[in-house]
């Protein structure tokens, strides 16, 4: 048996072009080693809200004034932008 490496979606027998279709992985049921890999991989590159707990800092947000806000919303807006 020929290992796939996407997950094909057959035409149905109405479709004459020739497309192929695929659909995308559920990277919440990882069924191949290299998928977990490469999530594993990916996330390790930005930070998950499961991993860091940002809802210990509600209160201290809710404490700063509207122009302390402001301004952590531009510093945080420039640092994403250098990201892209």
């Amino acid at each position: 048996m020929r290992k796939k490496y996407f997950n094909e979606i057959l035409a149905s027998e109405d479709n004459r072009h020739s497309v192929h279709y695929y659909k995308s992985i559920d990277w919440n049921q990882i069924e191949d080693g290299l998928d977990k890999a490469t999530w594993e991989k990916l996330t390790s590159q930005f930070w998950l809200d499961t991993r860091i707990p940002v809802s210990n800092d509600r209160n201290d947000w809710r404490m700063l004034s509207d122009q302390e806000r402001d301004v952590i919303n531009k510093a945080f807006v420039g640092l994403t932008l250098l990201d892209t």
